[in-house]
């Protein structure tokens, strides 16, 4: 397991944002090794983009494209979408990359302020 958190100085609209952070999540996921690649996001437009294989959005067509180059070398092993409600955690660390000064990197750990969190998403 790897997290990191990112504070992105340009301004994109939430849709471009969910593009580039799952881009940068698969980005993390194979520079440290952790493969095959599982990809769940609660954004469910992206994945049926991603699992259409035709970007059809001209503001996120790079980055989706991006995302399919990692598809067809076989780094990633699923995309699948996931409701927020059942993804806490990452909904979490969406909001807290939001309020940090700088990039923040976890290999292995869950980060201190996501404990709880992670004890809670068990447990339901």
């Amino acid at each position: 397991m790897a997290v990191t958190t990112h504070r992105i100085e340009a301004t994109y609209v939430p849709e471009v944002a969910k593009v580039v952070a799952m881009l940068r999540g698969i980005t993390l996921a194979g520079d440290t090794g952790l493969v095959p690649i599982i990809v769940e996001s609660g954004y469910l437009n992206l994945v049926r983009k991603v699992m259409d294989g035709d970007p059809t959005d001209a503001d996120i067509d790079l980055v989706v494209n991006d995302i399919l180059f990692y598809i067809c070398n076989s780094v990633i092993s699923s995309v699948s979408y996931v409701p927020r409600k059942a993804n806490k955690v990452a909904h979490s660390l969406a909001n807290m990359a939001l309020a940090i000064v700088e990039d923040k990197f976890w290999l292995e750990e869950v980060p201190p302020s996501m404990e709880l969190i992670v004890l809670e998403d068990v447990s339901d």
